[in-house]
């Protein structure tokens, strides 16, 4: 297993600036914490769980209340002649004023009710919520799994630039060391001109590759700052040991394991479950309902007379559509049509998927070749560098040579953390594109092999 070990400290302009330490995992956390598009789909969360508590309302029964007080300016009277029994035997026949209402009318109301059958509109429109929950659960965890990639990459693209800024530094040290020794050789007498000059261009030319080393650094470790949501004028340090070892990996089982792991799929499929159930209710607007209901008012007038008084009512009611224009089933055929759609993008998803896993995996074994030939030559150019000053101590190679050997190692080190940075960001394509971390993905099976 091979690692690189590299710890950055950037200082900020601002002089009251905390500080703040990131490794991979806590880069990843702050991407994921502050990432507005995130936000975004956690308020749809919480909207498919509101959604999902609004289903669930009517199943239990509804309680209203209500009350009132209502001044009537015109009551209806009639007189009537009602018969005197208090004189018997004698009868008088009596004039009464009979009011139809009351002037001051209070009312106090309670009403209960209850779906008692539904035809399954209530069962299904409280699944297709849950659906609904589970698909923006499932596009919330896409998106983190898109997040976390650009975090790692992000991550280990500013550490990577900070260590070519080193190297730009220290080749550039190197050339001014080489020129300055030239020079005084000069002035001793026993170098010539032309060396002077040579080594002086050497490393004139290498002032603009540290300087452009250093823009493409801040500018990696600004966009890092931007992506987890970090203010600019915050110090950062960034610590991080990165691996690096043979995927051999089963691509056959990988393939496999994207289509079970991606919450893309997942999510279309929740979809689906929810349009069938939406069209299993569009299907019930003209059948019947069952509701049962009660209530109880108390109020006052009651009847005719001027006074307190309550009553309560019970009943069972259904209520039918039984033609409303095959407005139903065209709302039910618009679910399925609905439905197939997402069936149809889902098939073209998992293609796209496994395309995507396909060119990843490729492009981490091609990352992994890219990584040991780089090594390779910086173990050459390593060794050719010693052979270079021990001949130089010996006076049988030139001092172009030794630029030349140094300047070959400077190249050797500058392509190994490229290709160091493409295998990073490979591992991290990889791991969007199935779902799961690496290391939990299937490895070749080891062959026995016989004595």
């Amino acid at each position: 297993m091979k690692k690189f070990v590299a710890s950055v400290v950037i200082f900020s302009c601002g002089l009251f600036a905390d500080t703040l330490t990131l490794n991979e995992e806590s880069a990843v956390q702050a991407a994921l914490t502050h990432n507005p598009e995130l936000a975004i789909y956690r308020a749809k969360i919480n909207e498919a769980k509101s959604r999902l508590d609004q289903s669930k309302a009517p199943f239990m029964p509804q309680l209203s209340l209500s009350a009132g007080y209502t001044y009537i300016s015109y009551v209806q009277e009639m007189e009537m002649i009602v018969p005197n029994f208090d004189s018997f035997p004698k009868i008088i026949l009596d004039t009464v004023q009979m009011q139809f209402g009351r002037h001051n009318n209070y009312k106090a109301e309670a009403k209960l009710s209850q779906v008692l059958f539904s035809w399954g509109r209530l069962w299904n429109s409280y699944r297709m919520a849950q659906e609904g929950l589970k698909a923006a659960e499932l596009s919330l965890s896409a998106k983190e799994a898109e997040v976390s990639a650009k975090a790692r990459t992000a991550f280990w693209g500013a550490l990577v630039a900070r260590e070519y800024w080193n190297l730009a530094k220290e080749s550039s040290e190197n050339l001014q060391e080489h020129y300055r020794d030239a020079e005084k050789r000069y002035k001793a007498g026993v170098a010539p001109e032309f060396e002077v000059l040579q080594a002086e261009v050497k490393w004139r030319n290498s002032l603009p590759q540290v300087a452009d080393a250093e823009k493409a650094y801040r500018d990696a470790l600004d966009g890092l700052k931007l992506l987890l949501g970090i203010p600019q004028e915050t110090e950062v340090i960034l610590e991080g040991t990165p691996t690096f070892g043979e995927p051999d990996l089963d691509d056959s089982a990988v393939v496999a394991l994207a289509l079970e792991k991606r919450p893309e799929l997942a999510s279309l499929d929740a979809q689906a479950s929810a349009l069938a159930r939406l069209s299993t209710i569009q299907s019930a607007g003209d059948k019947p309902q069952v509701v049962a209901f009660a209530g109880y008012s108390y109020q006052r007038p009651r009847g005719f007379e001027d006074e307190w008084g309550g009553s309560w009512n019970a009943g069972i009611g259904i209520t039918w559509n039984l033609f409303d224009g095959l407005a139903s089933r065209g709302k039910a055929s618009e679910a399925k049509a609905q439905r197939e759609q997402i069936l149809l993008s889902r098939n073209l998803q998992a293609e796209a998927i496994k395309n995507e896993v396909r060119t990843a995996l490729r492009g981490l074994n091609e990352a992994w070749e890219k990584l040991k030939s780089a090594e390779a030559t910086v173990s050459l150019a390593e060794r050719g560098l010693s052979i270079a000053k021990l001949q130089k101590e010996g006076g049988v190679a030139t001092q172009l040579a030794l630029f030349d050997a140094e300047l070959n190692l400077y190249q050797a080190k500058t392509n190994l953390l490229a290709s160091q940075m493409g295998y990073v960001a490979s591992v991290a394509a990889l791991e969007k594109a199935v779902g799961v971390p690496i290391n939990e993905m299937p490895k070749k099976e080891k062959k026995d092999e016989g004595k």
